[in-house]
């Protein structure tokens, strides 16, 4: 009976870490990628600008690293399934000392588990812009939404001085015809 209590006892730890985290693996904020956020660096500085014909939006999806949320997951999922481990085997019975320390390590092991199921990468909704400049089709993949992009003039940006980095500015707003 005390071996299926210690077994009860290690599988509510499980869940116990697992809900914890879940709260952690929540998908981050990646409007920073869209093509009208800019850095601090950024602004009051002159940014060459050009006005490009979009002949094409095409839906994309956008892989973005998440490998640092996924590792801080997994070390808190660590450190929580250790303390909640421990409180439980300190409490299964007379000898605390060995049954926490067990209890630490198997909520170690399950909480480093459970927080490393966050993904190390995630995806976010783009768009495929194909423009004409200067007489030539050109494309640019970027985050953002269909809805704020409309074929027609467009301008795009060149945020740091040279032609490799653009955005293409939104020329539309979802919601509106």
């Amino acid at each position: 009976m005390k071996s299926a209590n210690n077994l009860f006892k290690f599988r509510t730890l499980g869940l116990a870490v697992a809900v914890l985290l879940s709260g952690c693996a929540t998908q981050q904020d990646l409007s920073r990628y869209s093509a009208n956020t800019y850095s601090p660096s950024q602004l009051n500085r002159v940014q060459e600008v050009k006005t490009v014909d979009l002949i094409s939006i095409l839906p994309a999806r956008v892989a973005v690293d998440n490998s640092a949320n996924a590792k801080r997951n997994a070390e808190a999922g660590a450190l929580m399934g250790a303390l909640i481990g421990a409180a439980i085997g300190a409490k299964s019975n007379s000898r605390s000392y060995s049954n926490a320390a067990l209890g630490g390590a198997v909520g170690a092991g399950v909480g480093s588990a459970a927080g490393a199921s966050t993904p190390t990468v995630i995806y976010q909704e783009g768009v495929s812009l194909t423009y004409v400049y200067g007489g030539r089709p050109l494309s640019s993949t970027q985050v953002g939404k269909q809805c704020e992009f409309k074929p027609g003039p467009a301008v795009m940006v060149n945020t740091e001085g040279n032609s490799s980095e653009t955005r293409i500015q939104p020329n539309a707003v979802c919601g509106s015809k």
